[in-house]
């Protein structure tokens, strides 16, 4: 269940996600939220700019094809929203989430195979994620395979820096995944990119 206690009709998005197969109550400021196995291809409409980015997401995950329609909204709040994707949120390592997300980077890499795609994590790709640490080793190597940038490390608020780039925290660091995987060893990525 999500409570909405600062803004009204915060949940514009809902509706087209239940087009494509999603399960929402909405009750007030109030929505809940059941699972459902897939999600299917729809024609929909952004609201708003959190809503144009929630439909987006959606239709990638979603089996058929797609049509979102009020792209000014996202383009007006995410530069290049088409070059780039980010797996952030929920931990996208925890080896529950592992397959989903798995088979979601397997349809963006063939479907967009130019598309650069980061994750986060607070786990540390050496100490965790490379030493096998996250489940069936299968799975996450070739999740491993699709991502170009990793940030990992938990957030540390005593170690909260504004003026660090894709990260919040000192301690967390930028890898450039294939070098990585390639090496055997961590290698950062350049920032200067």
């Amino acid at each position: 269940m999500i409570s909405e206690t600062v803004f009204e009709a915060r949940f514009s998005q809902a509706e087209g996600l239940c087009r494509m197969g999603a399960d929402i109550r909405i009750e007030g400021r109030r929505a809940s939220v059941f699972g459902v196995e897939r999600l299917f291809g729809a024609e929909v409409f952004a609201r708003d700019l959190r809503c144009g980015a929630a439909l987006l997401c959606a239709a990638l995950a979603a089996e058929g094809e797609s049509l979102v329609h009020g792209a000014e909204y996202v383009e007006r709040g995410y530069e290049k929203i088409e070059t780039a994707l980010s797996l952030l949120g929920g931990e996208p390592f925890e080896p529950e989430n592992q397959p989903g997300l798995l088979e979601l980077s397997r349809r963006i890499k063939a479907a967009y195979p130019e598309k650069s795609i980061w994750s986060f994590t607070g786990y540390l790709f050496d100490r965790d994620i490379l030493a096998k640490k996250l489940g069936p080793w299968k799975v996450t190597q070739e999740l491993l395979s699709y991502l170009d940038v990793l940030v990992d490390g938990p957030f540390v608020a005593s170690l909260k820096n504004l003026n660090l780039r894709f990260r919040g925290s000192s301690n967390q660091r930028l890898i450039d995944v294939p070098a990585s995987l390639k090496t055997g060893a961590v290698v950062l990525w350049d920032e200067r990119q």
